[in-house]
């Protein structure tokens, strides 16, 4: 801050004081010292000459700014002082003109007088946090709605004879308002005083105006605040009030009302911060209008929705208390100025899981709000599922521990017993499929075409999507190909090869799942006379000869006849399942699917056995085969409103709309995350309601997948339950060594297992270190007197040293490795992970 910033300030908040600068050095050139003087004098007033300096410093600006900030704090503590003499003053005058008072004085209209706004002025002309012009504007303008002042005061300013109680409440309320701008001072000398908001202009400590109050007040009972139509249950009441204590993110299955909780903290924020707004933010569009609605409804709040497709910046000069807005809208917002951070007391943010990495949710959360001080930082509500799933224990403690770190939020589950009654009992059924004779020729003959050719994969994402479609990453890599891999061969036989695998591994996978080839059920299905057509569609005569060969090894027709398909398995279901209050979703991986299944419903309800089925179509909103957010909007409506019962639907209705009474989900295709098949799961709410998995048991990316992602839950559990009470799992307790290095080695991914402990330990430093942990360890080795040696390891966190931990052994070898085997018995790093910050 520089002279010309006080200047601006004292005119900006119309203050009656004069400074006049004097500066001055000392030393010779090239150790030059200097500091500031100002003279502060308030005009017409006694108080001329006050001076106020700074120390010598080694430049010019830093000198004055050190001077300014003095000279800053001189004011405000200035203010405190007319302040309470002003307050005497007025309270000894009414004193008086009550002992003058002998009759009532005449009725008259209640409108505010020259000398009553002469006195308004007087009251707040000394305080320099805020405009009094705006004071006085607010207060004639209340007076005027209401006939009273800042919630009740100034009564006493009426024509009318107040009565005594009148009177001694007035006084109350008066002290309340003078307390509330007395606060409002302090607040901006904590700011002044705070190097963080070197960087605020003027009109964001305009802005800041009273300090947030973020937590329930003394003498409040703990009770939410009444909804206009729910009626919040236990745990929710419990969370509520876990959020008005600090910033958490809640943690609670889908279904059991995690929006409701929202609402009872966004209405007490409001209550508590009238002058202050609050932003709930979201991932996906269709989530706007829909927690709006849930939002105004509940709260009776005016809210305000905002995304990319018809906001329109000039939409926030009107009046709201809310704000729904998508995530990356929301920060660009506030980078160009159309929204200030500062004038929100509650961040709320929904599908807090994304609080990671690059995501809009995390770039708010960890660049925005460092840009302004601690004491101006909103109240921070999460809303999930899930907010982690990872393959062990162990991962997922450090995904939990970084999202808290970027969120500054504790992370709160409720107890099991407070939500099992209120819990889905869901049927959960795995349906294993079998790959028949067709599928491992086929995919076989397609391993042969990619290992011998080499097709390059990386400049075609159609091939590379239908290529992955059918074989796993990793089989690929095995085969020699990538994403990036490219073969050697000329560019036309390469066109002509990836032309022909485009289309064979389309029908190929479109067989697997749906036992059908192009856009419609074959009859009398006949593979080889079909693929053979396909190859003579090629150009190159010795490429087709080759293909051709490989086409004929394929079993005979009659070999695939008890082929099942996916899609055959979901038919089956839904006639089993077919009632009149069928309501049902199937999910697939990609829009191409969910069409052709769409398409395949849509051509079968035709028929006698499935005439029930009234399908429609859901999934996203992008570019290329998308759908518009109306279109979306009308399809959940018309499943609302039993015009449609079967969805076939993307991941885009995982967690991007409220689908409710849903009682059957089948999953054509596995979810790709722990998250996507909990939301999945969640999108059944009645109690009698069924989810199908169905997989291919040869097929490494299906196989199994259900049970990894249940463990996962289980890790998640345990994870949580360990930051809440610092209880290791029973699982990691029981294990010994060996089976300790064992399992954590192969879950996080590596290729053999760990050769000791102590190259463990050092594995999981380091990817305490990967999570942006300020995290090492360091070892010393001395000899205990006795010719065996101690290894001691001693563990930093932040650069300081956290705890030591030593074990000895025969030879320095030997007794690192016991430390290490101790270490990981007595569950050390998991217990430092736990104290990270």
């Amino acid at each position: 801050m520089t002279k010309n910033d006080l200047q601006t300030y004292i005119q900006q908040k119309r203050i009656g004081y004069l400074p006049v600068y004097h500066s001055e050095c000392r030393g010779p050139d090239h150790e030059r010292e200097y500091r500031t003087h100002i003279r502060v004098g308030e005009i017409n007033s006694k108080h001329n000459n006050k001076i106020v300096y700074s120390d010598w410093y080694k430049n010019k600006k830093t000198a004055e700014s050190c001077c300014a900030i003095k000279v800053l704090n001189y004011l405000n503590q200035q203010g405190r002082e007319d302040l309470n003499n002003k307050y005497q003053e007025q309270k000894k005058t009414r004193q008086q003109q009550e002992q003058e008072i002998e009759s009532p004085p005449p009725q008259q209209p209640q409108q505010l007088t020259y000398q009553t706004k002469q006195s308004i002025d007087s009251l707040f002309s000394k305080f320099i946090s805020i405009d009094k012009n705006k004071i006085k504007d607010e207060l004639i303008e209340k007076q005027k709605n209401d006939g009273n002042l800042l919630s009740g005061g100034f009564s006493y300013l009426h024509f009318n004879e107040p009565t005594q109680m009148e009177k001694d409440n007035e006084i109350e309320r008066l002290k309340r308002t003078l307390g509330d701008l007395q606060q409002r001072v302090d607040t901006m000398n904590s700011i002044f005083q705070d190097e963080n908001c070197n960087n605020l202009t003027l009109g964001q400590i305009k802005t800041i105006g009273m300090p947030i109050i973020k937590t329930l007040q003394q003498g409040d009972d703990g009770k939410p605040m009444e909804m206009n139509k729910s009626k919040p249950r236990d745990y929710q009441c419990e969370l509520y009030r876990k959020s008005m204590e600090k910033d958490i993110i809640c943690c609670l299955p889908t279904g059991l009302g995690k929006t409701l909780i929202s609402c009872l903290v966004i209405k007490k924020m409001k209550q508590l911060n009238p002058s202050k707004q609050i932003v709930f933010i979201v991932d996906r569009i269709p989530l706007v209008i829909q927690q709006s609605d849930v939002i105004e409804t509940e709260t009776g709040l005016k809210v305000l929705s905002a995304h990319g497709e018809t906001f329109k910046p000039v939409q926030l000069k009107q009046r709201f208390d809310v704000l729904v807005v998508i995530g990356d809208l929301f920060n660009k917002l506030l980078s160009n100025g159309d929204l200030n951070i500062l004038s929100f007391c509650l961040i709320v943010i929904d599908e807090a899981h994304h609080i990671v990495k690059e995501h809009s949710f995390a770039k708010l959360l960890r660049d925005k709000l460092n840009t302004i001080p601690e004491i101006c930082h909103p109240k921070i509500l999460g809303l999930t599922a899930s907010p982690a799933g990872k393959k062990d224990f162990f991962n997922t403690l450090l995904s939990l521990k970084l999202i808290s770190k970027v969120s500054r939020c504790e992370i709160i589950k409720p107890t099991n017993q407070s939500i099992i009654p209120y819990i889905n009992q869901k049927n959960i059924k795995i349906i294993p499929i079998p790959t028949n004779n067709l599928e491992r020729h086929s995919i076989q003959i397609l391993k042969d075409l990619i290992s011998k050719y080499k097709p390059n994969l990386s400049n075609n994402q159609e091939l590379f999507d239908s290529v992955t479609s059918v074989i796993d990453s990793n089989t690929l890599k095995g085969l020699g190909v990538g994403g990036g891999g490219g073969g050697s061969n000329s560019s036309t036989q390469n066109h002509n090869l990836n032309k022909f695998l485009s289309s064979f591994f389309e029908k190929i996978n479109d067989f697997i799942n749906f036992k059908m080839f192009g856009s419609a059920i074959p009859v009398g299905l006949n593979l080889k006379s079909f693929l053979i057509e396909e190859i003579s569609n090629i150009d190159d005569v010795e490429l087709q000869s080759e293909i051709l060969a490989m086409v004929h090894s394929l079993p005979c027709d009659e070999e695939i006849a008890d082929s099942i398909s996916k899609l055959e398995i979901a038919l089956q279901i839904l006639d089993e399942k077919k009632s009149d209050d069928l309501k049902a979703i199937i999910f697939v991986k990609t829009r191409d699917v969910a069409k052709k299944v769409y398409s395949l419903l849509d051509q079968l309800r035709m028929g006698d056995r499935f005439s029930f089925i009234k399908p429609n179509l859901v999934v996203g909103h992008g570019s290329i085969g998308g759908m518009s957010i109306s279109s979306q909007k009308k399809a959940i409506e018309e499943f609302r409103s039993d015009q449609c019962n079967v969805i076939v639907a993307t991941s885009v209705v995982e967690e991007g709309f409220d689908v409710p009474e849903c009682n059957i989900v089948i999953r054509l295709d596995p979810p790709t995350t722990v998250t996507a098949n909990i939301q999945s799961r969640g999108r059944l709410r009645n109690r009698d309601s069924y989810f199908y998995g169905i997989v291919k048991v040869d097929d490494p990316r299906e196989d199994n997948i259900y049970e990894f992602f249940k463990n996962q839950e289980r890790y998640l559990e345990e994870a949580i339950n360990f930051l809440k009470t610092g209880e290791l799992p029973i699982s990691l307790k029981q294990q010994n060594y060996t089976t300790q290095v064992n399992q954590v080695d192969e879950e996080m991914d590596t290729n053999s297992y760990f050769a000791s402990a102590s190259a463990l330990v050092q594995e999981m430093v380091i990817q305490v270190k990967r999570h942006t942990f300020d995290f090492g360890i360091a070892w010393e080795h001395t000899p205990d007197g006795s010719g065996f040696f101690n290894a001691i390891a001693t563990f930093y966190i932040n650069k300081e040293a956290a705890h030591s931990h030593f074990k000895s052994g025969q030879n320095k070898k030997t007794a690192k490795e016991n430390t290490c085997k101790s270490i990981l018995q007595s569950g050390l790093i998991y217990n430092l992970i736990k104290n990270l910050e």
